[in-house]
């Protein structure tokens, strides 16, 4: 069994600057074809070790709220949600 992990607590960000929203599994797996939108960056290496944890370039007002992180294969789905509040 594996479970998506992201932050007990919001992620704070501040406006202009980028943001990584922590998203990974547990036990780490290596993560392929992941898909991302917008200004938004992934690191494919880190994906080889379970970190599917999402760059946000250029924080803006606009980007505050709840992001989903969502993982799923043939045989199980898990997700977790991060809180972004912008300063």
């Amino acid at each position: 069994q594996y479970d998506v992990v992201g932050p007990a607590d919001p992620v704070f960000a501040v406006a202009g600057e980028d943001v990584i929203l922590p998203c990974s599994v547990k036990p780490n797996i290596s993560i392929v074809d992941m898909r991302v939108e917008g200004r938004t960056k992934l690191n494919h290496q880190e994906l080889q070790r379970g970190n599917a944890s999402l760059k946000l370039s250029s924080v803006q007002v606009s980007d505050e709220g709840r992001y989903r992180c969502f993982i799923q294969s043939k045989s199980w789905y898990d997700d977790t949600a991060v809180d972004v509040i912008v300063e």
